[in-house]
């Protein structure tokens, strides 16, 4: 599940490098909105994913969208949006880098911060939505 670690407010994604969006246990958080997000299509067609606790956006670190770049939160003003939503022929949906068609959102192991890598067949950039 994609969760912020607990954390309500922007990561501290700029000198100090710490993104905050990590794969994490479904119910494992104390504030479970920090594990909820709704999908919102930006004008220009991307969308954004925007966490229930504080509004913020699941963003690409630097705002390359390069492989290995992590996800961190901060502020949806972005009208293109992050994000195309890709679904799978299994029902999933695949998070693909509007900037970078060829890198999705992954989430390789528990606890781990999210990044962008090439395409994988082992599940890790495949995730199921549920309405709440």
């Amino acid at each position: 599940m994609i969760g912020t670690g607990g954390k309500t407010d922007d990561a501290n994604i700029g000198n100090r490098d710490v993104p905050d969006v990590v794969l994490e246990d479904s119910g494992s958080a104390a504030n479970k909105d920090t594990q909820y997000w709704h999908l919102v299509t930006e004008p220009k067609g991307g969308v954004s994913l925007l966490n229930m606790s504080g509004g913020r956006a699941a963003a690409i670190r630097t705002g390359n969208a390069t492989v290995g770049q992590k996800i961190g939160r901060r502020v949806d003003n972005s009208p293109a949006g992050s994000w195309n939503v890709v679904k799978t022929a299994d029902g999933y949906y695949k998070f693909q880098a509007v900037k970078n068609t060829t890198v999705y959102l992954t989430g390789a192991s528990r606890g781990a911060a999210l990044t962008l890598q090439n395409p994988v067949a082992d599940g890790s950039q495949e995730w199921r939505l549920v309405q709440r």
